[in-house]
């Protein structure tokens, strides 16, 4: 039996190449869900974390968010942040790009709508670049 997939540049093997629209705290949570709607192709972490987490919980979080960024059926990921957020501080960008995956990060400081559009764009193009 052959198996078809992906192999990453970080050498791991997925079988879907999806788009992740990744929460960077629970206030992005429904932006998210709305842009990964918008989008076939990609599919949405949320949580109801913020900014609260703290020592233990703080790692978990951040090991949660890279994991799912970096998972092999992950081949492209757009952070969502309301540029508040502690999770920044994992810098989990410049981990996603170290593992060959597409990344882009969008700013909810414009505001809702003009962040969920330019998400569905940047989703969009990062499908269109993986198919």
């Amino acid at each position: 039996m052959k198996l078809l997939g992906y192999q990453h540049q970080d050498g791991r093997v997925g079988f879907r190449n999806n788009v992740l629209i990744l929460a960077m705290s629970g206030c992005t949570s429904e932006l998210v869900r709305r842009i990964a709607d918008r989008v076939p192709g990609t599919t949405c972490f949320s949580h109801p974390n913020g900014c609260d987490l703290q020592f233990h919980d703080f790692d978990l979080m951040g090991k949660i968010l890279k994991n799912s960024a970096i998972h092999p059926n992950v081949g492209g990921v757009v952070l969502l942040s309301i540029g508040c957020a502690s999770t920044l501080s994992l810098d989990l960008q410049r981990a996603i790009k170290a593992s060959g995956r597409l990344c882009a990060s969008v700013g909810v400081q414009q505001g809702t709508t003009k962040a969920i559009e330019k998400g569905v764009k940047i989703a969009k193009e990062m499908v269109n670049e993986l198919a």
